[in-house]
């Protein structure tokens, strides 16, 4: 997931920052192209391990968490989703009304939220694996993530007043790095210590990985389209 997400951050300042400025849009378009066709065909050709021996049948379903809180994990990885990508939205308009708003904007800010997500996934994975009281510490991580939005929420307008030139990519980045690294690097921290809850076992950790993985982009549309269409205005 850490270097999925370095992926995505790398293309995201890469094309944002040089190929759409020095490359142009249709070459970009056709570079992109041609790495996906170039990855997929060095996929086909790498020594992939075969089918394993036929076991016992992988089961329909996951076991469900114990007691009722059942439907607490699917519900709360849809939400993280959902909170994630509304702050997404609120903080490039937030910057946007503070600097000069270009395609640098976006660039910057989804470049920072990425870069976040992979210290905190990184972080995650060495450290959720031994951790016993998994739920306390998840809880503890949404809010210190709210109570640091609400900080940077109610800093004085003569900070950001004083933060430089409005039109300098330079200041643009300090700012989101300010506002978005340390929620983004928890939400980061979020997704593995949350699919480390809901694995039971090897058997069903792709179904269960797909299925926390599809609630919690779910949850970022219907963040973003609510912050967008509905919340803002």
């Amino acid at each position: 997931y850490a270097g999925n997400t370095l992926g995505a951050a790398a293309g995201c300042a890469l094309c944002g920052f040089f190929l759409l400025r020095d490359v142009g849009v249709d070459a970009t378009l056709r570079l992109a192209a041609g790495a996906s066709v170039a990855v997929g065909a060095v996929m086909m050709l790498l020594p992939v391990a075969g089918p394993p021996p036929a076991r016992s049948p992988v089961p329909e379903a996951p076991p469900p968490l114990p007691g009722r809180g059942g439907w607490a994990l699917p519900a709360l990885f849809f939400a993280i989703g959902c909170i994630a990508l509304a702050n997404e939205v609120l903080w490039t308009r937030h910057l946007s009304l503070l600097f000069h708003n270009t395609v640098y904007t976006y660039t910057v800010t989804l470049t920072v939220m990425l870069v976040g997500i992979v210290a905190g996934s990184l972080a995650g994975a060495f450290l959720f694996d031994g951790l016993r009281r998994r739920a306390l510490v998840f809880g503890a991580v949404q809010v210190t993530t709210g109570l640091v939005v609400l900080g940077v929420l109610l800093l004085p307008p003569s900070f950001w007043d004083a933060r430089g030139d409005p039109e300098s990519v330079t200041t643009l980045l300090v700012a989101a790095l300010l506002v978005l690294l340390l929620p983004a690097t928890l939400s980061g921290l979020s997704f593995p210590l949350a699919i480390r809850m809901a694995v039971r076992d090897v058997s069903s950790a792709p179904r269960s990985v797909g299925r926390m993985s599809a609630l919690n982009t779910a949850g970022g549309i219907t963040g973003s389209l609510a912050t967008g269409f509905v919340l803002l205005p």
